[in-house]
């Protein structure tokens, strides 16, 4: 899905998003797909782009799951 906006392949995951190319738009866009594809709400303030990819995808992983946890238990 990054590699996708970022119209990359092979992404060095101690980049920063800023450093492969992201900017502003982009980030609005990843959000945007990750939001839709994972029916989680994000907003840019809560992604760092200036941080490794691999800290970026961390954030984005934490919040997925913590997401999952509440529905889990609001179903329960």
């Amino acid at each position: 899905m990054l590699g996708d906006v970022l119209q990359a392949d092979g992404l060095d995951p101690g980049l920063s998003f800023l450093d492969v190319g992201g900017d502003s738009f982009l980030s609005t866009l990843f959000i945007t797909r990750v939001e839709e594809h994972f029916d989680v709400g994000m907003t840019a303030d809560e992604l760092s782009l200036d941080q490794p990819l691999r800290d970026l995808l961390g954030t984005l992983a934490r919040s997925i799951a913590a997401t999952a946890g509440a529905r889990q238990e609001v179903g329960a």
